[in-house]
């Protein structure tokens, strides 16, 4: 965030995470960035197949997000945590 010049806010989506999993995640995220800028948005499991199948959490994870939070913005971009951004997303 900081080499790329991002200025706006980082959501990340902890899907099917406990409360002591998303307290721990807020946590870091709050050492990493004071300013309030990271954030994390908790959504429940969307696993598939009684919880074999995690893959179903990301796009479920998106939809809880989008449907369950006010958003100011015209744009919202899913970014994996291995991307690095190199500019500002505009």
């Amino acid at each position: 965030r900081v080499l790329a010049k991002h200025v706006g806010p980082i959501t990340r989506i902890a899907s099917g995470c406990t409360a002591v999993e998303v307290e721990k995640i807020e946590a870091e995220w709050k050492r990493i960035d004071a300013t309030g800028t990271f954030r994390v948005h908790a959504a429940p499991s969307t696993a598939l197949e009684n919880g074999r199948y995690k893959y179903s959490n990301k796009p479920g994870g998106l939809l809880h997000f989008l449907t369950h939070v006010s958003l100011d913005a015209d744009y919202v971009a899913l970014v994996d945590p291995d991307m690095v951004m190199v500019r500002p997303l505009t």
